[in-house]
């Protein structure tokens, strides 16, 4: 098969990494619980007291700071399954919303966690930078990228991606893509039971 995976709050433990930073800089107490939707922390410039420029910049300061980066840990068993998958003879493709400018310390990290398997390719959103205007933008890129490289299943944490998909999906469970679900997705809690699921989706 051709297996599409998201890289953030995928195989990457992002989020709580971003909130306790955001915390830090900003005086606020937000929890991993509360963030019902991707984009919370780019809202919260009424709570937090400062302007949506000052968020932004401080959401693309942390995207683009290397060592930040670096300092995310992987999700447990995600390099496992994904290894296994690879000898197994499934083409892995990382299809992410992260900004081209993020290609060089996205693939630094994709090595340091010994992601880059046999094969796999890397496609990033295709501008420099990253912020809320890019939302739909961003939705759109997955679903082009999908299609072209005939993708058989998609791995993904956003609900809105997901549902934009016509492809069979497996969604992480996480507290903003809650909620009722088409046929075509399956939400799932970790990467063990990913691994014990990909058989449902071999090709016949």
């Amino acid at each position: 098969m051709k297996i599409g995976i998201d890289i953030d709050n995928v195989i990457s433990d992002t989020y709580p990494l971003f909130i306790h930073k955001f915390n830090a800089t900003f005086g606020k107490n937000f929890r991993y619980e509360e963030i019902t939707d991707f984009y919370y922390l780019e809202k919260q410039s009424d709570v937090v007291g400062v302007d949506k420029v000052t968020i932004a910049r401080f959401i693309d300061e942390m995207l683009f700071d290397a060592s930040f980066q670096m300092q995310i840990p992987p999700l447990p068993a995600a390099q496992k399954v994904i290894a296994k998958w690879s000898q197994k003879g499934h083409a892995i493709h990382y299809i992410t919303a992260r900004p081209q400018g993020m290609g060089d310390h996205t693939i630094k990290w994709l090595k340091k966690y010994h992601f880059i398997v046999k094969g796999a390719s890397l496609d990033l959103f295709p501008q420099s930078t990253h912020h809320l205007d890019n939302r739909q933008q961003s939705i759109l890129y997955k679903k082009e990228i999908v299609g072209k490289k005939k993708i058989d299943l998609f791995i993904e944490d956003s609900k809105e991606i997901a549902q934009s998909l016509d492809i069979p999906v497996l969604l992480i469970d996480r507290p903003w893509n809650r909620g009722e679900l088409p046929k075509n997705i399956r939400r799932v809690k970790d990467w063990n039971e990913i691994d014990g699921l990909i058989n449902n989706y071999q090709r016949s």
